[in-house]
């Protein structure tokens, strides 16, 4: 999936102060259950370690729990319109004006199951990643997460967190040093969000293929 497990910095609000990496997660796994929905803007930079490439992308992203589950809109207004939906364990990853949604499971996405697990509280990150402080960068503070355990599409990753205790970077490298980078604007905590946003299947006359696209 070209995006979609960067979804976990949405939820990450560190509340209070944090002298280590290790603090910082601690905090985040007991206080995240506290926010409900929230909306943000995004911009998303793709980079090609082989050919130096860079693709970008923005648009929105709107998340909802209910229960134990996370509910997901991810929507990219440029280049190309597409809207990602999470729904339980569906995800539908939709392109309007082609009129073509793709359908897959979750569980085939690997990464982002882990992310999933953690932003329901099913996950201890200490367990899956060797956290390190790497201190104040400008006015963020900082921290790289090393996989014990790592997957060809993520072998690092680097969150920076600003003085509001909001995550807003992120960025995944894979195996080969590509790099999928994304920060966060105008982010809005706990706004009434309809749940029709979130639907169970696409549009009248779209036409539908199981599984993921370009798989």
């Amino acid at each position: 999936m070209r995006f979609f497990y960067l979804i976990m910095c949405l939820f990450l609000l560190i509340p209070g102060q944090a002298l280590s990496g290790q603090n910082i997660i601690d905090d985040l796994l007991k206080n995240y259950k506290n926010i409900q929905s929230i909306r943000t803007k995004f911009n998303q930079i793709l980079k090609s370690k082989t050919t130096r490439d860079e693709e970008v992308r923005s648009g929105n992203i709107i998340c909802k729990k209910s229960l134990n589950r996370v509910k997901v809109r991810w929507e990219i207004e440029k280049p190309e319109h597409e809207i990602l939906i999470v729904n339980g364990n569906i995800i539908w990853d939709y392109f309007p004006e082609e009129k073509l949604a793709y359908k897959y499971k979750l569980s085939k996405i690997e990464q982002s199951k882990i992310i999933f697990d953690l932003i329901t509280g099913k996950i201890d990150l200490k367990k899956k990643f060797n956290i390190i402080n790497e201190g104040i960068k400008g006015d963020l503070f900082k921290i790289k997460l090393v996989p014990f355990n790592p997957e060809p599409n993520m072998v690092l990753v680097y969150l920076w967190i600003d003085k509001n205790k909001l995550i807003k970077k992120i960025n995944i490298i894979d195996f080969f040093g590509n790099e999928n980078f994304l920060e966060f604007d105008d982010i809005n905590l706990n706004p009434e969000i309809d749940s029709k946003l979130f639907w169970n299947k696409p549009p009248s006359g779209v036409k539908i293929l199981e599984g993921r696209p370009n798989s």
